[in-house]
């Protein structure tokens, strides 16, 4: 049988992870624009 509790606790930990995920890839993103208009003489 399926748990739906279960399915849901798996279902928050997901999310939460894919969260972090993309947190993670913003700070990337904002790092490596920083890098790019440091090496572009304006």
């Amino acid at each position: 049988m399926y748990n739906q509790d279960e399915g849901c606790a798996a279902l928050l930990r997901d999310r939460q992870r894919i969260g972090e995920m993309v947190e993670e890839r913003g700070r990337i993103m904002s790092v490596y624009r920083v890098f790019i208009k440091a090496k572009t003489p304006t």
